[in-house]
């Protein structure tokens, strides 16, 4: 009988536990919603690259790159970027930034998203903010493609350099928004590290850096900050 008790009390807690970690999770997506959307795109976008020559991830891969993409063998034949234009698949110019190649790159760029991004949504609100993501996640995305003509590239890292730059100008303009106040220490290595892998640091250590994403990130990141107006609607 005490052991059923106790059985019924672990039951009970961790039931509870369960419950109060959902509803944590609901104020999560609820308060940030476009930030959870990000994330979900990118744990996607990860899975999708990791097992895209499985049926169930080869369509979303191919949904996700830059330009649309043909399977011979065990090889991907892009087609032209125009065909992007001619067919109307614009969407392609965001997409991208969703795809991780490895759970490093991902882990790294959701961390930093997190960080940044949930303060950007907390002041701007999510039509503003996801306004924002569009922007950069297109220019970046568009960038690296003139700077580096190959189609096959990915990463919320263009897009964190966005809210880098975004986020730095703001501190200044709403000093007294302390949600802009993002450790200065971050802000710093963030930038100090886009320098050293365009100076080649990423490549010597064995992978591809998109430095053309990363640059134009942080400058419209910059340009947006600089222009949008000192107001905070949801303080």
């Amino acid at each position: 009988m005490l052991a059923e008790l106790q059985l019924g009390w672990q039951i009970n807690r961790y039931g509870y536990a369960g419950r109060m970690e959902m509803s944590r999770l609901m104020g999560i997506l609820k308060r940030l919603p476009v930030l959870s959307l990000v994330c979900g795109a990118s744990v996607l976008g990860w899975c999708a690259t990791l097992l895209w020559q499985h049926d169930i991830f080869v369509r979303a891969f191919h949904l996700m790159t830059f330009v649309p993409f043909h399977i011979h063998g065990t090889t991907l034949r892009f087609v032209p970027y125009e065909t992007v234009l001619l067919t109307g698949e614009l969407w392609r110019h965001v997409t991208p930034a969703f795809l991780h190649f490895t759970v490093l790159h991902l882990v790294l760029n959701l961390a930093v998203v997190c960080e940044l991004g949930r303060r950007a949504e907390a002041v701007l609100g999510p039509l503003r903010f996801g306004g924002l993501i569009l922007t950069v996640a297109t220019t970046s995305n568009l960038a690296q493609f003139l700077f580096e003509p190959t189609p096959l590239f990915g990463g919320l890292s263009g897009v964190n350099y966005g809210l880098v730059g975004f986020i730095a100008i703001r501190r200044f303009l709403d000093a007294d928004e302390r949600r802009w106040q993002a450790s200065p220490a971050l802000l710093t290595f963030l930038v100090i590290s886009m320098v050293l892998l365009s100076a080649g640091v990423g490549e010597a250590v064995v992978f591809k850096v998109a430095n053309g994403a990363h640059w134009s990130g942080f400058i419209v990141g910059l340009a947006i900050s600089w222009l949008m107006p000192s107001r905070r609607p949801n303080r």
